[in-house]
């Protein structure tokens, strides 16, 4: 199976599925090998040059080769292609938004644990003793694996697999999960563009341009995160930005995190997955143009 066009480090730096593949360096690239959870086997090496990638399937189950288009993010590209369509850009074509429903589980654990803290120093490395069978909650002493014991007791009666309002509402109510790490979940473990987690950075741009205020939590759960319906979604980040920018609403939320990265000095993880950051330290400018756009097509929509 060949893919061409797609920058999977790119791709996979902003990606909650990235401790799910094991990374190895190539000299023109890398190797990543679906370690853990459906599809595992899955075996690809990219060619950052070429933006070629080569994946083997044959240690895929056969019941679980149809997940491996939207673990690849074959089904999202179009999103990506669109928008650099408007900027008259290939830059973000290159991206693309990769996503397991049956992986959401796992997902979800892996936002958790990625709460204010590094996610490429501290993040991955627990992930990955999670998945492998460790207590991360024993074996270190940070109180972000230590709160997993508890997050555990409330979620074992929750079906990631089909999740629905019910099954929100239950996640909201936990201690320490909000509508920042279910909409992470939506995103990353749905694939589903019109949630997008508003971090710091996503949350800066888009005070730029509107007067927004926080997500009140038990609207959140009332609407079940619906923000289409909700009264406070007029003033809620979360409901201006779903109502802005609509189906894209994650993937400029993620380009907007992936450019908030390439202004950092990368970790050893990240130096494998982008060898060459110079032509991607347009992406700021790129997004910036991208949401002016938006904005400008929303206020000719409103006063029309």
């Amino acid at each position: 199976m060949r893919i061409e066009g797609i920058h999977y480090g790119l791709t996979l730096m902003y990606s909650y599925l990235l401790p799910l593949f094991e990374i190895k360096e190539t000299s023109n690239g890398f190797m990543f090998l679906k370690k853990y959870g459906v599809s595992k086997g899955l075996k690809c090496v990219f060619d950052e040059k070429s933006l070629s990638t080569i994946c083997d399937t044959s240690s895929v189950s056969q019941p679980d080769m149809k997940h491996v288009t939207s673990l690849l993010g074959l089904e999202k590209i179009t999103l990506f292609k669109q928008l650099s369509s408007i900027l008259e850009s290939h830059l973000i074509d290159e991206v693309t938004l990769i996503y397991s429903p049956l992986d959401a589980g796992s997902i979800f654990k892996i936002i958790f644990l990625s709460r204010n803290t590094d996610y490429f120093l501290n993040t991955v490395k627990w992930a990955k003793d999670l998945l492998d069978g460790k207590d991360v909650s024993e074996t270190y002493s940070s109180y972000i694996p230590k709160a997993l014991k508890q997050l555990n007791e409330h979620v074992e009666d929750v079906d990631f697999t089909s999740l629905n309002s019910v099954s929100l509402r239950k996640l909201l109510r936990i201690r320490n999960v909000g509508p920042k790490t279910v909409s992470a979940l939506l995103l990353h473990g749905y694939g589903n563009t019109f949630y997008a987690p508003v971090d710091r950075h996503f949350s800066k741009l888009l005070s730029t341009y509107f007067e927004i205020s926080d997500p009140l939590k038990t609207y959140c759960i009332k609407y079940a995160m619906n923000c289409f319906k909700c009264e406070h979604g007029f003033k809620c980040k979360y409901g201006i930005s779903m109502k802005t920018f609509g189906m894209y609403n994650g993937v400029i939320q993620s380009l907007t995190y992936l450019a908030s990265r390439l202004g950092k000095k990368p970790s050893q993880l990240e130096s494998i997955l982008l060898k060459n950051r110079r032509p991607y330290k347009r992406l700021t400018k790129l997004i910036v143009d991208l949401v002016e756009k938006f904005n400008k097509d929303l206020s000719q929509k409103v006063f029309r």
